[in-house]
């Protein structure tokens, strides 16, 4: 029984271990990453200064503008709108493959995806149904 006991003991010292180390590292996105890989939260003005291209990013902004769908030649839907942190905007271009996001203009989102570049534009590639209200 002792034994029991001490094991128990041990896996609530490492959940509570678990839970402070992560509280001092500072916040991460979840998403659909395991937190092992999750990217850090940043900011809209760091990456449109930094540009990390063709890494997976974390950001939070307010939804500023709604464009229209798109669908490529092959046929796959794509949503697209941009979010500002109050001094720049960043272009969101999500895949409805497995479900869309109902997002209005001044919603408060966590997106985490791809920054990359795409013609001229800078934006986060991303599934739609990871994209979060917040």
């Amino acid at each position: 029984m002792n034994k029991e006991l001490e094991f128990r003991a041990a896996g609530i010292i490492v959940l509570i271990v678990s839970a402070m180390l992560f509280s001092v590292l500072g916040t991460v996105c979840t998403n659909t990453y395991s937190l092992k890989n999750a990217p850090a939260k940043t900011t809209i003005s760091y990456l449109l200064t930094e540009f990390p291209v063709n890494q997976y990013v974390c950001v939070e902004g307010t939804v500023s503008e709604i464009l229209p769908d798109y669908t490529s030649k092959k046929g796959y839907k794509y949503q697209q709108f941009f979010i500002t942190d109050g001094k720049n905007s960043l272009k969101v271009f999500c895949s409805k493959y497995s479900g869309s996001v109902n997002v209005s203009v001044n919603d408060h989102v966590s997106v985490t995806g791809k920054f990359q570049k795409f013609g001229n534009t800078y934006e986060i590639y991303t599934q739609c149904k990871d994209i979060e209200k917040t």
